[in-house]
């Protein structure tokens, strides 16, 4: 009797074992097509074909290389649509104003200014400061840290109007 049992119960297994297979080669074959070389199975697109340019790779957009696919990639950026969904985590509100005032200390703002004097330490390590007045004639001191005072000179030069945006630190002490 025990035998007979164990070979209904495997003949069971086999039957649903049988129809587990063909139910997964049923299903590969529904939704597969064969590739062009003949290796292996490539999906079907499950999606509108309009779509598909941003699945794409990165590198697949106008203007990016290998060299700003690289840091794209560290930001973890490997498709076009990553890329649409990696979201600023923040701004910077530069309020453009007309003239020097105690009130904006302490904020990122946009002005027009004229430098009128260049300012360098003594060594050639110290910062490059540019002095420059606002419309009303107002003075301001702007500082350039590095090694190159080159560049801040060439970016402001002497008695031509330039938009400036940063930090206002102190203003109103001197």
């Amino acid at each position: 009797m025990f035998a007979a049992e164990f070979q209904a119960f495997e003949a069971d297994v086999s039957v649903h074992m049988s129809l587990l297979l063909a139910k997964r080669q049923l299903a590969r074959h529904a939704f597969c097509t064969a590739s062009r070389a003949g290796l292996g199975c490539t999906p079907i697109a499950m999606r509108p074909e309009i779509l598909n340019p941003l699945f794409a790779e990165v590198d697949a957009l106008k203007g990016v290389g290998p060299s700003l696919a690289k840091p794209l990639d560290r930001l973890g950026l490997k498709r076009v649509v990553d890329v649409l969904f990696h979201l600023p985590v923040g701004f910077i509100d530069r309020k453009h104003v007309k003239t020097l005032s105690v009130h904006d200390v302490g904020q990122v703002i946009a002005i027009e200014l004229t430098p009128i004097e260049y300012r360098q330490s003594g060594s050639g390590r110290g910062p490059l400061r540019v002095i420059a007045t606002d419309r009303d004639g107002d003075h301001i001191a702007l500082t350039y840290f590095g090694s190159n005072p080159g560049w801040g000179k060439k970016q402001l030069p002497l008695h031509t109007k330039k938009l400036v945006s940063g930090r206002l630190d102190r203003y109103g002490a001197d």
